[in-house]
């Protein structure tokens, strides 16, 4: 069944509850006459088929039960217990037509950035912790999400949820957002969003307790290493929640699990800011996770005038595609480094901006990644003989950084771009009253 915006309501007499196991226990639970299967009808153009949305609202027993917060309650399929009520609900859209993120191909699981701020959500309505958040798509699927952030006292989250499919060129890509459940427990979860990716690292949420070590939320278990950290590293604002603040002189990131065979076709994306004028390493891939005497490979790197150039040991040669643009502006940019068959591609805000379409692959190699030391000589030359030992530290805030063993495509680099922006117009947010 099909979920609709639609406030289920108790009928003029109790229709008897059919027994399915141990039962949906109500006598709350049939559909208003009036009500019909177009009343409130969830429109595939995002409106509504006959009269004004409404939440949808699964009644029940009080207590919870072995339904209680899953999918099921949420669809109308509850076949164990009780189905606790989700009274408040929002349409969030996304935009791809030109308008918005300006993609003209659909996008299969796709992991969207929420921003949530006393402008567009009611925080009062839901748990101060939000573990009464869940979301569907226009079939009633239960989607994953995790929650990164969420300060019901200051009125601001950060949420991701794994979207199925984007189609592009298209206003009608949209999910239903529910709260308000007080019996509802947490399913926020990195790895049914993040699962794909070979490492994700959010800047926040020490797994172990220790504050300078970094959750990875691909499960994977890759945690982020803070070498050297400052008092404030983990608190400077990031893209979606906090950042990591890198001081330019010996506090850096590393990963902490080795990859023995890094695929030839490997993709890795983060958020910088900075306005230093200072030679500095971005991402390396390195021979280890810390100290010195070290060499780097599937490099990206900053030179003195924020020029950007991604390098991929191969042949041993260092073969290097470099950006003409400096990005050392103050401003946040996202930077994707893509390897594949198709050759080596530098993406700056959505767009590629150097590529070697002649490269097609990197060598076998042990070794861990290492975020903001210097991989690269300056300027990058075409080739050189051997990789590179580490130099200058990045001065700046680094943030969402991803490891996939994939490809990711120019579409999906520019919806990422378009969606977690700052300021982002692709993504809108609708209270169903």
């Amino acid at each position: 069944m099909g979920v609709k915006p639609g406030r289920l309501r108790a009928a003029g007499r109790l229709a008897p509850c059919v027994i399915l196991l141990l039962g949906c226990a109500s006598d709350r639970g049939t559909v208003d006459a009036g009500n019909s299967a177009t009343d409130g009808a969830w429109s595939e153009a995002g409106g509504d088929a006959a009269s004004p949305a409404r939440p949808e609202a699964r009644t029940g027993l009080t207590g919870g039960s072995a339904c209680d917060a899953s999918a099921q309650c949420l669809s109308g399929a509850c076949t164990l217990g009780a189905c606790s009520d989700w009274p408040h609900a929002m349409r969030i859209r996304i935009d791809t037509t030109a308008a918005g993120a300006d993609i003209r191909e659909a996008v299969a699981d796709f992991p969207l950035l929420l921003r949530l701020d006393a402008t567009n959500f009611p925080f009062a309505e839901a748990r101060r912790d939000g573990a009464d958040i869940r979301f569907i798509d226009a079939s009633g699927q239960s989607l994953s999400h995790e929650v990164e952030r969420w300060d019901g006292d200051s009125g601001v989250a950060a949420l991701w949820v794994l979207v199925p499919r984007i189609e592009g060129d298209s206003r009608n890509n949209s999910v239903l957002m529910y709260w308000g459940n007080s019996l509802a427990v947490p399913t926020s979860s990195g790895p049914s969003v993040f699962g794909a990716f070979a490492c994700v690292l959010h800047m926040g949420g020490a797994p172990d307790g220790v504050s300078s070590h970094l959750g990875d939320s691909s499960g994977q278990g890759n945690i982020g290493l803070v070498q050297n950290p400052t008092a404030d590293a983990l608190s400077g604002d990031g893209i979606a929640g906090l950042g990591l603040a890198l001081d330019g002189r010996s506090t850096y990131l590393a990963t902490n699990v080795e990859s023995t065979s890094p695929p030839q076709v490997f993709s890795v994306s983060l958020w910088l800011k900075t306005s230093s004028s200072t030679r500095a390493g971005i991402a390396g891939f390195a021979s280890k996770p810390s100290g010195s005497d070290v060499t780097f490979d599937r490099a990206i790197g900053m030179d003195e005038s924020g020029r950007l150039a991604f390098a991929v040991l191969h042949g041993g040669h260092l073969l290097t595609v470099s950006t003409l643009t400096g990005y050392n502006d103050g401003a946040w940019h996202l930077v994707v480094a893509r390897l594949s068959s198709g050759g080596q591609y530098l993406f700056v805000d959505g767009e590629p901006v150097a590529d070697d379409p002649s490269s097609s692959g990197a060598g076998p190699d042990n070794g861990y990644w290492r975020f903001g030391e210097e991989p690269l000589a300056s300027p990058p030359p075409p080739t050189t003989d051997a990789a590179l030992p580490a130099g200058n530290f990045f001065s700046g805030t680094l943030d969402e950084i991803r490891i996939a063993a994939n490809e990711a495509s120019d579409t999906r680099i520019k919806l990422a771009y378009a969606t977690q922006r700052p300021g982002a117009n692709a993504v809108s947010y609708q209270l169903v009253p």
